[in-house]
């Protein structure tokens, strides 16, 4: 396995495996909870799928469902390299 890093550094159609959540992020507390409700757990795989030319927000694939996600939301979930 790689190292830990930011969804948002991602590239598209990287596979990877959420590891959990960027505590040194400042957002809202409730978003960890929010991003965890729609698929974002540990241990789920998930991929970037594509990106605005400005590079926000971008699609993630998480099981079944594809998310668009703001930079400040894909910078506090921590993936791995499947």
């Amino acid at each position: 396995m790689s190292n830990i890093y930011r969804l948002s550094e991602a590239n598209i159609g990287q596979e990877t495996l959420v590891v959990g959540f960027d505590e040194t992020v400042s957002v809202p507390e409730e978003w960890k909870d929010w991003l965890e409700e729609i698929g974002f757990s540990e241990g789920e795989p998930c991929v970037v799928v594509h990106r605005t030319p400005t590079g926000f927000p971008m699609a993630v694939r998480i099981g079944v469902s594809t998310f668009a996600l703001r930079k400040a939301e894909a910078e506090c979930i921590l993936v791995q390299n499947k």
